[in-house]
């Protein structure tokens, strides 16, 4: 059995889950990444310029005629020149500190020269300060360079391409959702595909739809395709087999009853008596051999098609019962029921034969369909106005199960049969008094 009644998960959702946690992990990594690197690039290209402006500072102190060092003013950027510009400096000498007009009158903490990074508000407003600062020694002297730049424009822009940049992947990332679940969709229709195929071998259609699937899959559409047919071959040669086997016997039998003529009067009656039951069983078998007719393997069973055909052999065998039919109205049955054809009329042959053996005169079939319930799909009554069965008799055929003893007086033959059939499709049997006054025998079927 490939089925499972438990709640299975989705070949397609489980991969499209684990292709969206792998774009979520590619995608914040990714974001992490361009966000670490664009701040230090950012980071890099301002000390690089900084410490240019501090070579070029200090390239710019001169000592004078005295040997005390003085910053030239024409080798220095008017960048530094106006006031709270972005860009400042400050020289610490041993005599003298030296600061940037950009600074105006602000006077630097200590503190504050050691630190790389200044947020906003702490010494200039709405400004970042990257700063940089070299300890050299010129002409004998130490000289401290703290140079500091505003870096808030260019964390801005970074921001700003930061966020571009997490627009186009976000746009990319669902770009490829989208795409793999139009490419997952494609990969399994094939399976869809698959699936109509072996729903088409289910309503015994051989003929061939044009399916190519993919190689994938190839091996397991070959091998169902194989096993189908193999099973309607089997089951066509076994019933063709007992029937032309019942054929054979009825010769020997002719025979045996023309023997029996020379036996004793006691042996006479003995011999009859067990040519009679090899008979009815002959019979029996040949009569269900006609009421399957053709072996279609996995063939919808059709009611409004099916079940005529079958009702007319059961009056040419019963001549003197009538037979009454009463199912859904034909457009709730236009697709036919989900059972197999040959199981279905097995199961009716048998009950409709048990009915119309003990029956006076009427035989009744009730069918009814509710594939949309949660109780059973199929529900077939089969009713006689015979004498009946007893109620004890009933709770033994009962709990007899699928060990139903087909010696049984009454509706007691083929009762094994049509429970195994009614068990192969998780049902069951149920025997009760008829309103006819015989015998009702209802089956649950799953279809």
């Amino acid at each position: 059995m490939l089925g499972f009644r438990k709640r299975q998960s989705s070949i397609e959702g489980v991969l499209r889950f684990r292709l969206l946690l792998s774009l979520l992990i590619v995608l914040g990594i990714t974001l992490v990444l361009i966000n670490v690197f664009s701040r230090e690039l950012t980071r890099n290209y301002v000390l690089s310029r900084l410490e240019h402006d501090a070579e070029s500072l200090i390239a710019a102190l001169e000592p004078d005629t005295s040997g005390k060092l003085v910053l030239e003013g024409l080798r220095i950027p008017n960048i530094y020149r106006r006031a709270f510009s972005g860009h400042y400096y400050q020289i610490t000498l041993p005599d003298q500190v030296l600061r940037s007009r950009s600074l105006w009158d602000l006077e630097l903490p200590s503190q504050l020269l050691n630190k790389t990074l200044i947020p906003p508000d702490t010494l200039i407003e709405d400004q970042l300060l990257l700063t940089l600062k070299m300890d050299v020694r010129l002409n004998g002297q130490a000289v401290s360079v703290w140079i500091a730049e505003d870096i808030h424009p260019l964390a801005h822009d970074t921001r700003r391409f930061n966020l571009s940049v997490m627009l186009f992947l976000l746009i990319a990332f669902a770009l490829l959702w989208w795409l793999q679940g139009r490419s997952l969709r494609q990969s399994f229709r094939f399976f869809e595909q698959l699936r109509q195929r072996v729903q088409s071998l289910h309503q015994g259609n051989t003929e061939s739809t044009g399916f190519s699937p993919p190689r994938e899959i190839k091996p397991l559409s070959d091998e169902i395709n194989r096993l189908v047919d193999q099973l309607g071959q089997r089951t066509e040669r076994s019933r063709n087999a007992l029937g032309n086997f019942a054929h054979e016997l009825k010769r020997p039998l002719q025979q045996l009853n023309i023997q029996k003529k020379e036996l004793t009067e006691e042996q006479q009656q003995k011999m009859t008596e067990a040519l009679n039951q090899i008979q009815y069983l002959l019979d029996r078998e040949l009569k269900r051999a006609r009421i399957a007719g053709r072996c279609l393997p996995g063939q919808t069973f059709f009611p409004l098609e099916d079940l005529p055909p079958l009702i007319e052999v059961l009056k040419r065998i019963y001549p003197d019962i009538n037979f009454t039919c009463d199912m859904p109205t034909p457009h709730k049955l236009t697709d036919g029921i989900n059972i197999d054809r040959d199981d279905l009329l097995e199961l009716l042959g048998n009950l409709l034969d048990n009915a119309a053996k003990y029956a006076v005169g009427q035989v009744k079939l009730t069918l009814k369909y509710q594939p949309d319930n949660s109780q059973p799909d199929v529900i077939l009554i089969i009713e006689d106005d015979g004498t009946g069965v007893s109620e004890e008799s009933r709770k033994q055929l009962t709990e007899r199960g699928n060990k139903l003893d087909e010696s049984v007086a009454g509706h007691g033959l083929g009762l094994s049969i049509c429970q195994s059939i009614v068990q192969s499709y998780q049902g069951e049997l149920k025997f009760d008094h008829s309103a006819l006054g015989g015998l009702k025998v209802t089956a649950f079927l799953k279809s």
